[in-house]
């Protein structure tokens, strides 16, 4: 996943803002590994429906 990732990273050079595209880039996978290491709790979903087509969002308010 980590070589899946950095590999992510660095097509950041094709960004119109390469600083804020990899700023994002780390600010999510910080997250991500946050998660799966259990350092933070996964809050409910928030649950968006229209029409038949039901989206689940979760916000993490501490990021």
């Amino acid at each position: 996943m980590q070589r899946g990732w950095i590999k992510g990273r660095n097509e950041c050079w094709k960004a119109d803002d390469l600083r804020q595209c990899v700023l994002t880039n780390y600010q999510q996978r910080i997250t991500e590994l946050q998660i799966k290491g259990g350092q933070m709790m996964v809050p409910s979903p928030v649950i968006y429906q229209c029409g038949t087509v039901q989206v689940s969002a979760y916000f993490y308010a501490d990021t």
